[in-house]
C-alpha cells in the first residue's frame, strides 16, 4: 500500500480561495492522501464551507485554533496533527496539479536515502491564470538527486524551496524539530538551512508541478519584502547557524555570504529610499559582517593534507579524450578528491563512468544546452564540495601523483596557489579523435618558476590544469568569464595571480594534449576569435610601457602564427611552433631550452 501523504493547508480569511486548494489534493493521482487544514479562527465562512463540502469526506480534518497563532505557529499546528509518512504544506491560496505528489513520492521510491524532495513552481494571478515559472541561479536546469551541497546555495542567494512544491520525510521533524516560531516569516528558509546543516539528503524537479497564487492580499510577501524584513531574517538565519558544525563546509566562501547580506541590505535602501533598519539590527549585522570577513582571512595551509580536492572537467568533445582524463583524475594518489564533471559533449558520458570511477568520488551532471568553457566551469564549481579547487580539461592528462605535489607546494610554501610543471604532449588522433599515439614531446614550453612575472600578463603560458588553490581564491578573483569563447583561463588565471601569489611545484606531473590538426578542440575551432578576445583581455588589464611593447610584440607573432592555420597544425614541429608562440616565448625565451623528442 502507498504510504500515506499529509497535506497541510494553513489559513486564515481565505475561504474564497481554499476550496480550490482542498480539491486539488484530492485530485492527485497518488491516491492515499488526508488534508489536514488548520484555521487561524477565520471570520469569513471557511469553518462552514469546510463542513459544508467536505463534512462526509474522511480525508478532509479540519481543526481551528483557539485564537489567531500567527503564520508559522499555524503551520507547526498543521505538522502536529498530520498522520502520514510523508507531508507537505500547502498554502489555502496555492494549488498542486493533478501528478504533483505522485511525481515527488517516486523520486522516494526510487532513492530511499533521499530526505526531502522539491520542484519549481508555476505563479498564477489572483485569478488562477498561470503566468510563469519561477526561475532563478540557485535553481539547476534539470532534475537531480544528491548531486550538490544546498547550503551554499541558500545562503548566497535567495531560498530554494518553496513549501507547495517540498515534500519532507515526517520522520525528519522528530530528528530536527518543527519551523522556528521565532522567525515569522522565513521559517520555511531556517528549516532548509537546518536541514542542509543536518546532512540531509535534497533531490530537485526541474518541471513544475505546483501553483503560486501572488496577489495584493498575500498575508506574508508584501510587508516581508517592502518594510526590509527579508534582509532582518536573512542576517537572524546567519547569525542562528554562524557557529553551527555544519558551517565549516563553507570555508573559503564566508565573504561570499558577507558580500550576499551586503547586496541584500543596500539593494532594499536604494529600493525604499532610505534607510528602514534601526540601529540595534546595524549594529548586529555590522558585527556578522566582520566575523564572516575575519574567518575568510584566516588561511591554515596545513589543512591542506586532510581537506578535499574538487577537481572539475567540462566535457565538450568525444567520450575517447574525456574518459581518458577521467581515468587520471580518478587515478590520484591524494586521499580526499573528488571529480566533478559537466557533461555537454554529443554523447553523454554517464552510463560510461559507472564502475570507472568509485561513486563516493564522482560527481556527474549533464547539461541540457552546451554553454561556452568558462561557464561550464562556473557551474561545476557550484556542485563542488572541496575546500581546495583544481581543474582538468578533458584533452589533457594529470599523472596519479598530481594533486599530491601541489598540495605538498601549498603546504611547504604557505601560499594559496600553486602550480606543477607541464609537458607539451603532441598526438595523432583518428576520425572518432581517438588517441592514436604520440608523435613529440616538449619540455619547458610552459610558465615555469624561472620565468619573470610579466609573462602572465603576457601571454597564455600557464595551462589551467596545472593550478591548485583554496576555494577562497576563486572567490576573490571572480567567476570564469562566460561570454568568452577563447582564453577564458587566460583571463581568469590573470585576475587571480593579480591578487595571490604562485607558488611552484618542482614536479611535472600534467601533459597538455594537442592533436594534429587541432582536431575537435578550442584553439582550431575558435582560432578566429583569439586576437579579438586577446585584445579585450590586455584592455581591461592595465601595464606599464615596458609591457605594453611586449604585448604588441607577442599579439604580432601570434597573428602571423594564426595566419598559417590549419596549415601549420598538420605537423609535429607546426604544432610545437604554434604553442611555444601562444605561450610568448617569442618575447620570453624559455630559460631551459626546449627538447622536441618523439613520443613512446
Amino acid at each position: 500500500m502507498q504510504p500515506l501523504i499529509s497535506v497541510m493547508i494553513p489559513t486564515f480569511n481565505y475561504g474564497r480561495f481554499l476550496a480550490t486548494a482542498i480539491d486539488s489534493v484530492l485530485a492527485q493521482t497518488y491516491a492515499n492522501v488526508e488534508v489536514v487544514v488548520t484555521d487561524n479562527v477565520s471570520t469569513d465562512g471557511t469553518p462552514e464551507l469546510v463542513a459544508a463540502r467536505y463534512g462526509a469526506d474522511s480525508r478532509v480534518r479540519f481543526f481551528q485554533n483557539e485564537a489567531n497563532l500567527g503564520i508559522i505557529p499555524n503551520l507547526n499546528r498543521g505538522l502536529n496533527h498530520a498522520r502520514g509518512e510523508f507531508v507537505l504544506w500547502l498554502s489555502a491560496d496555492d494549488w498542486l496539479l493533478p501528478g504533483h505528489l505522485e511525481r515527488l513520492h517516486d523520486v522516494f521510491a526510487r532513492h530511499p536515502a533521499v530526505d526531502v524532495v522539491y520542484s519549481t513552481v508555476y505563479f498564477a494571478d489572483e485569478a488562477g491564470r498561470v503566468y510563469g515559472q519561477r526561475v532563478d541561479e540557485g535553481l539547476l536546469p534539470f532534475d537531480y538527486v544528491d548531486l550538490r551541497d544546498e547550503l551554499p546555495e541558500m545562503l548566497t542567494g535567495v531560498p530554494q524551496m518553496t513549501l507547495p512544491a517540498t515534500l519532507f520525510r515526517r520522520a525528519l521533524f522528530d530528528e530536527v524539530g518543527p519551523l522556528d516560531e521565532t522567525i515569522p516569516i522565513a521559517a520555511d528558509w531556517e528549516l532548509a538551512v537546518r536541514l542542509a546543516l543536518a546532512g540531509k539528503r535534497f533531490a530537485y524537479l526541474d518541471e513544475p508541478s505546483a501553483c503560486i497564487r501572488v496577489h495584493r492580499s498575500n498575508h506574508s510577501g508584501a510587508a516581508f519584502n517592502a518594510t526590509g524584513e527579508i534582509v532582518v531574517q536573512t542576517v537572524r538565519i546567519v547569525e542562528k547557524f554562524l557557529d553551527h558544525p555544519g558551517m565549516a563546509r563553507l570555508r573559503g566562501r564566508e565573504s561570499v555570504v558577507a558580500r550576499h547580506l551586503e547586496k541584500l541590505r543596500t539593494a532594499k535602501i536604494a529600493e525604499l529610499g532610505s534607510n528602514p533598519f534601526s540601529e540595534e539590527f546595524e549594529r548586529r549585522y555590522a558585527a556578522l559582517h566582520a566575523r564572516l570577513m575575519e574567518r575568510d582571512a584566516l588561511y591554515e595551509p596545513a589543512r591542506v593534507r586532510t581537506s578535499r580536492i574538487s577537481m572539475v572537467i567540462p566535457v565538450l568533445g568525444p567520450p575517447g579524450p574525456a574518459l581518458r582524463a577521467i581515468d587520471a583524475a580518478a587515478a590520484q594518489r591524494f586521499p580526499e578528491v573528488e571529480i566533478v564533471v559537466v557533461d555537454q559533449g554529443p554523447l553523454p558520458i554517464g552510463e560510461l563512468l559507472r564502475g570507472r570511477v568509485a561513486a563516493e568520488r564522482l560527481t556527474y551532471a549533464r547539461l541540457p544546452a552546451p554553454r561556452l568553457p568558462g561557464a561550464a566551469r562556473n557551474f561545476g564549481l557550484r556542485l563542488a564540495h572541496g575546500e581546495y579547487l583544481a581543474f582538468l580539461d578533458e584533452d589533457n592528462v594529470v599523472d596519479p601523483d598530481h594533486l599530491t605535489a601541489l598540495a605538498a607546494t601549498i603546504e611547504r610554501s604557505g601560499s594559496q596557489v600553486a602550480a606543477s610543471g607541464a609537458r607539451l604532449v603532441v598526438e595523432l588522433a583518428d576520425e572518432r579523435y581517438i588517441e592514436a599515439g604520440r608523435v613529440a614531446v616538449v619540455e619547458g614550453l610552459f610558465r615555469g618558476p624561472a620565468d619573470p612575472l610579466v609573462l602572465g600578463a603576457i601571454a597564455n603560458a600557464l595551462p589551467l590544469n596545472a593550478i591548485l588553490q583554496h576555494r577562497r581564491t576563486y572567490e576573490h578573483a571572480g567567476r570564469f568569464s562566460e561570454t568568452a569563447w577563447i582564453l577564458e583561463d587566460f583571463d581568469y588565471l590573470g585576475r587571480l595571480l593579480s591578487v595571490h601569489q604562485l607558488a611552484f611545484s618542482p614536479a611535472v606531473t600534467l601533459e597538455v594534449h594537442c592533436r594534429l590538426g587541432l582536431r575537435a578542440q578550442a584553439l582550431g575551432n575558435y582560432a578566429k576569435r583569439y586576437l579579438a578576445t586577446l585584445d579585450e583581455i590586455y584592455a581591461a588589464r592595465s601595464v606599464d610601457p615596458d609591457v605594453e611593447a611586449l604585448r604588441a610584440r607577442h599579439r604580432a607573432a601570434v597573428a602571423a602564427a594564426l595566419a598559417g592555420l590549419p596549415e601549420i597544425a598538420q605537423t609535429p614541429e607546426g604544432v610545437v611552433e604554434l604553442l611555444s608562440t601562444l605561450a610568448g616565448r617569442n618575447v620570453v625565451p624559455t630559460p631551459s631550452a626546449g627538447v622536441v623528442s618523439s613520443g613512446g
